[in-house]
């Protein structure tokens, strides 16, 4: 047999598989070998970045964690020529020069629902920051027992500052301030004692006296 009329056949196979090959192979190629760059490139990697970083965006906090701003117009309405001073403190830009200063920026966090402020500035050795600031919470009325997992006893002092209405400055003696909280359903009297704090200025302690009236 003569090998020259028999090698054109295995030949013309091969370029038609060559061919088929390229046809049938060529938009895959195209996809993932294209140059960098391109477009069909570029696409494949943002779906599969969207794929991967799909759920894995910036965790949000917790309820108990999160700060509430107070307008100025707020504060200048509540502490008069006092609130660029409560504003700084608050914004933990500066401390509390004296207890007076801590008493209004408590003040406003109150009415605010700022229970990390209030944790944050106060002394209690027994509870964890995390459980003073979901208790006030509870105790503002901006979040229940089912979302914190605490409980905060039902009194007068509860049910009245989820209503606060407005600050009265009485006095400072020393480290004591005394002052009035008006809320709709009674109005708070306490004389509260301050304790000098490294961060804060000024931190509450505990009260002197209080009484609803």
């Amino acid at each position: 047999m003569d090998p020259r009329g028999s090698s054109p056949r295995p030949l013309l196979l091969l370029a038609v598989v060559l061919i088929v090959g390229r046809v049938s192979l060529e938009p895959f190629l195209s996809l993932t070998f294209a140059g960098e760059g391109g477009p069909q490139t570029r696409q494949l990697s943002q779906s599969r970045s969207a794929e991967q970083t799909a759920g894995f965006g910036k965790k949000e906090k917790p309820k108990w964690m999160k700060r509430k701003k107070v307008k100025m117009e707020t504060l200048q309405a509540d502490h008069g020529d006092k609130a660029e001073t409560v504003a700084e403190v608050l914004a933990g830009r500066s401390p509390a020069q004296t207890p007076e200063d801590m008493v209004r920026a408590r003040f406003s966090a109150a009415r605010a629902g700022d229970g990390l402020f209030l944790a944050k500035t106060e002394i209690d050795m027994a509870k964890k920051l995390e459980r003073r600031a979901k208790q006030w919470l509870i105790t503002l009325g901006r979040a229940t027992k089912e979302e914190t997992g605490e409980y905060v006893d039902p009194t007068n002092t509860t049910k009245n500052l989820q209503s606060i209405e407005r600050f009265e400055y009485i006095g400072t003696e020393e480290n004591k301030v005394e002052f009035k909280v008006h809320c709709t359903a009674g109005i708070l009297h306490e004389t509260s004692i301050f304790l000098e704090d490294e961060t804060y200025g000024w931190v509450y302690n505990k009260p002197e006296s209080m009484d609803w009236l």
